[in-house]
């Protein structure tokens, strides 16, 4: 259905809200954002990592493992300046061990958790230096 990238902390965490049934496509779009924003970040600050936290809390459906090319459809995992990518609200044990094999095989950092405020603890912990991490759930609501 859709899959759209936002900045949340800008040049440092971008946010994809997932929503519906998706296909790869909608994974091969938001991956040119989540690319063209890292890029922007790059440019802006160079030497700081870009996290991406991904909002599956509305999605559906997920392609299946071979229309995603076992995971490698994301390729901005393979930018220089990207950090981690925490995805939200998927309980699906075949991504589970996606994650773990990219993890494992291209040194991807993924986290996996069941809520947005867990997300934001997770990378005020990752990175304390970074000020101004919006709630969330009040940043969701100017989403239009």
């Amino acid at each position: 259905m859709s899959s759209k990238a936002y900045w949340f902390l800008q040049d440092h965490i971008i946010y994809v809200q997932n929503a519906g049934d998706l296909t790869a496509e909608d994974f091969r779009s938001v991956d040119k954002e989540i690319i063209a924003y890292m890029k922007e970040a790059k440019e802006s600050s160079p030497s700081a990592r870009v996290h991406v936290l991904v909002d599956s809390l509305q999605m559906t459906k997920l392609p299946s493992l071979l229309d995603l090319e076992g995971g490698r459809i994301l390729k901005y995992m393979q930018q220089p300046n990207c950090g981690t990518t925490v995805v939200v609200g998927v309980n699906n044990s075949l991504l589970n061990i996606i994650s773990r094999l990219l993890t494992a095989t291209m040194g991807v950092k993924l986290h996996m958790t069941d809520s947005l405020d867990k997300a934001v603890a997770y990378y005020k912990n990752l990175d304390p230096s970074v000020d101004g991490v919006p709630d969330v759930e009040a940043w969701k609501e100017n989403l239009s």
